[in-house]
């Protein structure tokens, strides 16, 4: 079937201009339109190929494509790769790990990447909690039982997810006196409710 003029021209654009700063955003727009164009999907994974993981939007472009053809080793590896060398504190490590970690379970490379990310990440993120919480679902282990005591006496009391570690790690340890501490110490916060 025949292609509109501004698929056409919108393709070729994004052929021509990967540096652009708008790539990201022409791009996610047009497979709003065309989500199954294997022509996009195409460009998608070679701009991904061809972009440094650092370029703002490559997190965004990869999530989508990852949602496409979830389980692709190629963008697996390219995920991993800069899992490894990202920063911490960078806002998207989350967002490439957390679909790894679904399509992979108890992977023990992921595993390791994320034990290392939750103890450097910083606490005051609310991506933290998630991290921990899929790592205690799949094995709980000392490590994590030390980071989320931390992340309890650290975070804001009025984060959302402060009671699910919490009981998280209560149910495990209901004798524990340090959770005791943080759970009366949480309550007396007036930032809590």
């Amino acid at each position: 079937h025949r292609q509109h003029p501004a698929a056409q021209i919108a393709r070729r654009w994004l052929r021509e201009m990967p540096q652009h700063k708008f790539w990201r955003r022409v791009w996610e727009t047009c497979l709003s339109f065309a989500p199954n164009d294997l022509t996009l999907i195409k460009i998608g994974r070679l701009w991904i190929n061809q972009t440094p993981p650092t370029v703002e939007g490559w997190s965004f472009v990869w999530n989508r494509l990852w949602s496409l053809v979830q389980g692709n080793s190629e963008l697996d590896q390219k995920a991993r790769a800069w899992l490894r060398v990202a920063p911490p504190k960078h806002a998207s490590w989350r967002h490439l790990w957390l679909p790894l970690w679904e399509n992979s379970p108890g992977d023990s490379e992921l595993e390791s990447l994320a034990l290392n990310w939750i103890q450097q990440a910083s606490l005051a993120r609310d991506s933290w909690s998630y991290v921990w919480e899929r790592l205690w679902a799949f094995r709980p282990r000392p490590e994590l039982v030390n980071e989320g005591k931390r992340w309890l006496g650290t975070t804001l009391p009025q984060n959302e997810s402060w009671h699910r570690v919490w009981a998280t790690l209560r149910a495990s340890y209901p004798e524990d006196q340090e959770l005791t501490d943080l759970a009366i110490n949480w309550l007396q916060d007036p930032r809590s409710f």
